[in-house]
This record gives C-alpha cells, sequence and structure tokens, in this order.
C-alpha cells in the first residue's frame, strides 16, 4: 500500500490496517542477491519514520518494537474508525532464507498445480 493509498482510505474513514515489517532494508532483493552468489549491493536504507508518514496521511501509527507490543497495536480493530499503520521493527538478519518455490516434480508442485486449474474450471 502507498502513501496515496492510505490518504484515500483515511479520506473514506475506511479502518484498514496495514503491518510494515521495517527492517532498514530491501531484504528480499538482499535475499535474491544471495540466492544467486553475489554480495549484498545497495539494499541498506536509512530508517523512514513510518508514524510520521502515517499522520501524514490522516492515518494513526504504532510502532511496535516486540511481538507484545504488535499484538497490543492490533487489539480492538473492530472499533477503529481510521487506517492504522503498525510499524513492526524486526532484525533484517533474522530473516536469513529467501522463500523457495516447491521443486518442479515434487508432489507440493504438483498439488499448487492441481489447485490452480480446479480454481480455473
Amino acid at each position: 500500500m502507498a502513501a496515496t493509498e492510505l490518504r484515500i482510505a483515511s479520506s473514506l474513514g475506511l479502518p484498514v490496517t496495514v503491518v510494515v515489517f521495517a527492517d532498514n532494508s530491501l531484504n528480499r532483493i538482499e535475499l535474491r542477491q544471495q540466492a544467486v552468489g553475489y554480495p549484498p549491493t545497495a539494499t541498506r536504507i536509512d530508517g523512514m519514520d513510518l508514524i510520521a508518514l502515517a499522520e501524514a496521511a490522516g492515518c494513526d501509527g504504532v510502532r511496535a518494537e516486540t511481538p507484545a507490543a504488535q499484538e497490543k497495536a492490533l487489539a480492538g480493530l473492530a472499533a477503529r474508525s481510521r487506517p492504522l499503520i503498525v510499524e513492526a521493527r524486526i532484525d533484517a538478519a533474522s530473516a536469513s532464507t529467501a522463500p523457495t518455490a516447491p521443486a518442479q516434480g515434487s508432489a507440493a508442485a504438483r498439488d499448487n498445480r492441481r489447485d490452480v486449474a480446479t480454481r480455473r474450471s
């Protein structure tokens, strides 16, 4: 969700909640670089104040440094009348493995193809 969409959600009074896992990196790009043998390049970025961004867009913003703080921030969602942005701080090093697709001939890959074919018919 982009800042413009947050502003629109706020102006419409939509009580959407967005959780942003913030680690001061472009972690997905870094993991892909490492997966093909490249050193991480240009993937560390300075922190952004997502709470200030939320407030500028007319949303509520909360920073959660722990899972318990995140749970507290997400409590009472049904009573919200405006968008909420939760900045969930995480350690980039803790996400050390890239997600992988099932192997081509595996049972999981066959099940995935069967599920897709079923949804199309």
